[in-house]
């Protein structure tokens, strides 16, 4: 039932695009980068070592900062500039600017024991710093680790805020990222919600939508013609974008839940995968026809994805049962 009304949910707002005029929007810059048929995106690597082994390394480029793992280890990113910084317990901070080019493998070697501390005096363990909001987990190069990292973060890494970048998130406009990434931290509570319905209006509460979409639209139409009703109806757009986006995301935490009940890993992640791509789709319309196409094409593929999982969960009870 809770499947069946968030389909409808999506058709209701395919119709309702209609009624909102949509001025042109030029696609995101990420469309030049990553192609709408690939998932790899253009990559350099770094190979870094150091002596000892074990340091803990991080990358920024000016938007977010990211832990990459621990040496020796190679990190693929997208050609541009960033900054890399380690450290070692015992030792000095290390951190240098470097430039990524595209298919190039640049080495780095970082030599500790050139940066000896001194030994520190005992001092109260202290009180670990709250997240970041610019740090996120699972930034690697292919989708499809980035979705299988996210399956496997602990619950308590998501309990209030989105602890790694949706896809449609990842832009050049750092103002235009963040904002995304607000709206994603807003609404993540809703998610929680026992039910389809709960989660919408939570959802709705918290963008500051009424229940009826259409009495929104006609506060917007009252307005008199000028710079007032051009915000409130850009202003509804995106609380119904956003709402739209908020609903295909429930999908995929419907495909996680599925996952743990025991269905295919690589299905599900296949499935979180091209669910993103629609939602990335629909973020960078450049009109009402492409949202609606991106929409439909997302019901489809919840409704592939849901047969199949319906059946491995069925030939799982049949096997537990003999």
């Amino acid at each position: 039932m809770e499947n069946s009304r968030i389909l409808v949910m999506l058709a209701a707002a395919i119709i309702f695009l209609g009624s909102i005029s949509s001025p042109s929007v030029q696609p995101s810059t990420l469309a030049s980068i990553v192609p709408k048929s690939a998932v790899v995106v253009p990559t350099g690597v770094l190979d870094i070592s150091s002596f000892p082994a074990g340091a803990t390394v991080w990358y920024e480029n000016g938007i977010r900062k990211v832990r990459a793992g621990t040496t020796p280890l190679k990190i693929g990113l997208t050609p541009g500039s960033y900054r890399i910084s380690a450290t070692l317990g015992g030792y000095g901070d290390y951190s240098k600017d470097v430039k990524v080019l595209e298919d190039v493998t640049e080495n780095i070697l970082i030599n500790f024991p050139s940066l000896p501390l001194p030994s520190p005096s005992p001092t109260p363990t202290p009180t670990p710093r709250p997240r970041i909001s610019l740090e996120y987990a699972c930034e690697y190069a292919l989708m499809h680790d980035r979705v299988k990292c996210r399956l496997d973060l602990p619950e308590a890494e998501r309990a209030l805020k989105v602890p790694y970048v949706p896809e449609d998130c990842r832009r050049d406009d750092n103002e235009s990222a963040r904002a995304c990434l607000a709206t994603y931290d807003l609404l993540n509570p809703c998610h929680k919600e026992a039910d389809a319905k709960a989660k919408d209006a939570c959802a709705r509460g918290k963008l500051g939508l009424g229940g009826n979409m259409h009495v929104e639209k006609q506060k917007c139409d009252a307005l008199p013609p000028g710079n007032s009703k051009v915000e409130c109806d850009a202003g509804l757009r995106r609380k119904l974008y956003a709402l739209v986006i908020f609903r295909i995301d429930d999908l995929g935490r419907k495909a996680e839940m599925l996952r743990v009940m025991g269905v295919n890993e690589n299905l599900t992640i296949d499935f979180i995968s091209r669910i993103e791509e629609g939602k990335k789709e629909f973020a960078d319309a450049g009109g009402l026809e492409r949202r609606k196409k991106a929409i439909w094409d997302v019901k489809r593929i919840w409704g592939d994805y849901r047969r199949d999982a319906v059946a491995q969960l069925d030939a799982i009870a049949k096997t537990k049962k003999n």
